[in-house]
C-alpha cells in the first residue's frame, strides 16, 4: 500500500497536461468482520475558470489503476494528447517497477571507442580514423 503522501506525489508526477489542481485520496476501509482494504482516488481539475474535473473511478483498490483512469478520463474528453498520455503511462510504469521490487535494468554499456582516434563507431561500425579521403588526379 502506498502512503497518502507518496500517492500524491506519483498523481502529481503523472499529470503532464495544463496546470490543474491534484486532489487524491489514499484510505483503508476496514469491514465489520475485521478484513480491511486500500481505496484510491484521484482528481485533477483544471486550472481555469469553470474548469472540467477528471477523476478515477472511487474506491480503486490499485494506485496505479487509480491514477491512469483518472488520465484515462481526462484523455477522452480531449485534454490530453496520445504523447502525454504515453508519458503518464510510463511514469506510472516506472512507479509501479520501483514499488514492485523488481531488480532494475543494468546501465547501458559505454559505445567502443577506437584507441588510435577516440571516437566511436559510426553506423557502419568504423570510426573517423578508418576513413581515407580520396585523392583526386
Amino acid at each position: 500500500m502506498l502512503t497518502p503522501l507518496v500517492f500524491s506525489a506519483l498523481a502529481t508526477a503523472a499529470w503532464v497536461g495544463a496546470p490543474v489542481t491534484v486532489q487524491s485520496s489514499a484510505s483503508i476501509c476496514r469491514l465489520v468482520g475485521g478484513r480491511s482494504f486500500p481505496s484510491y482516488s484521484v482528481y485533477y481539475s483544471l486550472a481555469t475558470p469553470g474548469g472540467a474535473m477528471y477523476y478515477s473511478a472511487p474506491g480503486s483498490s490499485c494506485p496505479f489503476a487509480a491514477v491512469l483512469s483518472a488520465i484515462d478520463a481526462a484523455w477522452v474528453a480531449g485534454v490530453l494528447t496520445g504523447r502525454q498520455v504515453e508519458q503518464a503511462q510510463r511514469v506510472v510504469a516506472q512507479a509501479e517497477a520501483l514499488f514492485s521490487g523488481a531488480p532494475t535494468p543494468p546501465p547501458a554499456a559505454p559505445a567502443p571507442v577506437c584507441a588510435a582516434c577516440g571516437e566511436a563507431a559510426d553506423y557502419f561500425g568504423e570510426c573517423a580514423c578508418a576513413y581515407v579521403p580520396m585523392q583526386v588526379a
